[in-house]
């Protein structure tokens, strides 16, 4: 399972003499019948080389480790199509040495770069976009439990009670015997509901669920909502009417045309609250230089980046410090300062290191366009 924490593990390792390829690539075998994506894959490679050879980046030695680790990487896509899904990602080591694979069931766009880090941009947006969410699809007598993360399902639990009876006794009772009956019959419906919720909690708390959609009859997920304890219903994204027992790969599509949905709704309260603070001056930064300026003194809180959004720069090797422009050598250390085609990368792994949180908005996004692509909420000022 795909988290934040391994997005934190890879922009938190040292920094080295390493050099790096993360190759993300769309390996779907509905549109790749005949394995296009490893032509596709040489190509990038083939091309990423050539860049880095031409800006004179990597002396010959570890050019021809480069250029070792590339072939070994297309070997590997020939030789392992049995696991793959739709979406693959791999960060490896020039000298062998780190290699991280990720399996998807959601498909990537394809991009390879070689550099002194993972490039984790696209990873970033990937995990941002799909957040692990649970379903509960419930009724009065019964409930089904999905866990999907990553565009597959991940986890499964049905809870059922047919012993239930209806809401009323019908018959020759009186009033009496008949409010007597309906107030047990919701008592054992309340106790089936209060099981359900005990197994969400459960579900959300092992997986870090951070979002729930409710589904069945109106009535049935209302009663259900209610019994949420606050934290839970917090994460309650929407909730719809929708039959019990669809197949379960129906849910797992709707659920994801349904996140798409609200993870756009995310993005443009995210991206318009950076706005109004902006325009009010009340902690908040935008455009790349003011954005760099508060990552390197620690005040980012939360870094909103378009997607795609790339600007070379520079990086000092002895201590990491980020610039825009040219200097004659670093003023923290003094070190020489190296040219990077992905000072975007570098930022957004900065502000990973600092536990900021991101969050990837689609590159169309027309207030972050006008904000410059990128902007940030303050800690303090």
């Amino acid at each position: 399972m795909l988290t934040r924490q391994d997005l934190e593990a890879l922009a938190s390792q040292p920094e080295n003499e390493h050099w790096y390829l993360s190759l993300y690539l769309n390996v779907d075998p509905v549109v790749n019948p005949r394995q296009e994506y490893v032509r596709q894959a040489r190509l990038m490679v083939e091309k990423e080389l050539e860049r880095v050879r031409a800006a004179g980046a990597a002396d010959k030695a570890q050019m021809r480790a480069l250029e070792a680790r590339g072939q070994a990487l297309l070997d590997y896509l020939v030789l392992s199509r049995s696991v793959f899904k739709k979406g693959l990602i791999v960060f490896t080591s020039a000298d062998g040495t780190q290699w991280r694979e990720y399996h998807l069931a959601v498909p990537v766009s394809p991009l390879l770069v070689i550099n002194r880090r993972p490039y984790l941009q696209p990873l970033a947006h990937i995990i941002d976009d799909h957040e692990a969410c649970a379903v509960v699809l419930v009724d009065r007598r019964q409930a089904r439990l999905f866990l999907i993360h990553l565009g597959e399902l991940l986890a499964y639990h049905e809870e059922s009670h047919p012993e239930l009876p209806g809401k009323q006794k019908t018959g020759g009772w009186r009033a009496y015997e008949e409010g007597k009956w309906s107030r047990w019959v919701e008592k054992l419906v309340t106790l089936h509901l209060e099981d359900v919720v005990r197994i969400l909690e459960s579900l959300v708390a092992e997986k870090e669920v951070r979002r729930v959609v409710l589904g069945g009859p109106v009535e049935a997920v209302s009663q259900f909502k209610e019994l949420l304890p606050p934290t839970l219903r917090a994460l309650v994204v929407a909730e719809i009417e929708a039959e019990l027992f669809r197949p379960g790969s129906d849910v797992v599509a709707d659920a994801l045309a349904l996140m798409r949905e609200v993870e756009r709704r995310r993005e443009d309260e995210i991206v318009k609250e950076m706005y109004d603070r902006m325009m009010s001056g009340s902690r908040a930064v935008a455009g790349f230089d003011d954005v760099l300026d508060a990552i390197t003194q620690g005040k980012v809180y939360r870094l909103a980046v378009a997607a795609g959004l790339e600007r070379p720069g520079y990086r000092c090797p002895g201590c990491g410090s980020l610039f825009t422009v040219a200097r004659e050598s670093c003023y923290l250390c003094g070190r020489q300062l190296e040219e990077d085609a992905h000072l975007t990368d570098l930022l957004v792994q900065q502000a990973l290191n600092q536990g900021a949180l991101i969050e990837v908005v689609r590159s169309d996004q027309p207030l972050l366009t006008e904000l410059g692509g990128i902007a940030a909420l303050l800690r303090f000022v």
